[in-house]
């Protein structure tokens, strides 16, 4: 990762540390930045999880199993 990409990543995750809702415009739009990065996957992932509506919210449901299953595969890959 670029140095770019790094101080999108490190702004994603401080949106998340701060509270941020993973519906939140400021958050997709940081995510759309950083979805191809493994380590925002992590700090997404990590966010949805400690998140309950995550687990009774169709789309956040959905979003969280994604992000599972591509973790999943990058471990497998290794």
């Amino acid at each position: 990762a670029g140095r770019g990409e790094l101080a999108r990543l490190m702004a994603f995750r401080k949106l998340l540390d701060r509270g941020g809702r993973w519906k939140d415009k400021s958050v997709q739009a940081a995510w759309q930045k950083v979805s191809h990065l493994p380590e925002a996957k992590y700090w997404a992932l990590k966010s949805l999880r400690a998140d309950p509506m995550s687990f009774r919210d169709v789309t956040l449901h959905a979003a969280r199993l994604e992000l599972e299953q591509a973790l999943d595969s990058l471990e497998v890959s290794r």
